[in-house]
């Protein structure tokens, strides 16, 4: 710890020890209960890594506002990610520590809004098919691709289906497949995967698949322009609508639901 944290943290102590505000420190001790809470949130575990990575790197000490616009000020990449574990460790001392609510709105409220925008690019279904022909070599990536385009899910909830397949939570039926998910956080929720009998049958159990994995994947195939699992989702649901689905079915069987209604609430 350099001198200037040592001043910094002493500061702090003082005006705890006096009840004037409370502080947000990431250490070694806070990291083990964070890591306990998030856990217990059901969040995964490469949700998890990812929070820790970034507050690892970039969060030691936040006082007040000024801190935490030091801290995204060092950001170069990832703001995004940082700005997620950063309100999750707010959060925490919330529920946990007792940290004041007045005190955690004037931390959050500095922490960029960063929004990553409506996504307007569309796959036709020529592009599909000639992705599917591209992955299909690669026996865990063209798994994950027809899981996305069968169900619907998103590519996080297919990367956890394959991590987590358990044989007994699949029924089939006359002409599809249903597996039971059960994933449910705050806006975003997959209940059930509908899949067809081909695509069940090309579930095993213990698949090594991350989503890093299948970015990494991407990567490599960058030449071959081939389409995102994202926009392949957006293509089956944008299918289903055509078809003449309802669209609150529609987002049912993809996992959406409306945000919530409230407003005022500092960790959104």
């Amino acid at each position: 710890m350099s001198t200037e944290d040592m001043v910094r943290a002493y500061r702090i102590a003082e005006r705890i020890l006096k009840g004037e505000c409370g502080a947000v420190m990431w250490n070694s001790e806070v990291r083990e209960g964070f890591l306990r809470w998030l856990k217990g949130r059901g969040l995964s575990d490469e949700y998890i890594l990812d929070c820790v990575r970034f507050l690892n790197r970039y969060v030691g000490v936040v006082e007040d506002p000024e801190d935490v616009v030091e801290i995204f000020a060092k950001c170069q990449r990832g703001k995004p990610h940082l700005a997620k574990a950063l309100r999750g460790l707010i959060k925490y001392y919330v529920e946990v520590k007792g940290l004041p609510s007045e005190e955690a709105e004037r931390l959050v409220a500095v922490i960029p809004k960063i929004r990553s925008g409506v996504d307007h690019r569309e796959a036709s279904i020529e592009d599909i098919m000639r992705t599917l022909e591209i992955v299909r070599p690669y026996e865990k990536y063209y798994t994950v691709y027809r899981l996305v385009l069968d169900s619907r899910i998103r590519l996080a909830h297919a990367v956890q289906l394959l991590q987590t397949y358990e044989p007994e939570r699949l029924i089939r039926l006359e002409k599809f497949a249903r597996y039971s998910l059960g994933l449910e956080k705050e806006t975003k929720h997959t209940w059930y995967a509908y899949i067809r009998l081909s695509t069940a049958n090309m579930l095993k159990c213990e698949v090594k698949v991350t989503k890093a994995a299948v970015f990494r994947f991407l990567a490599k195939k960058k030449l071959e322009k081939i389409v995102t699992p994202k926009l392949v989702r957006k293509f089956a649901f944008n299918a289903m609508i055509k078809t003449g689905m309802p669209e609150s079915v529609a987002d049912f069987i993809c996992g959406r639901k409306p945000r919530p209604s409230a407003r005022g609430t500092i960790f959104g």
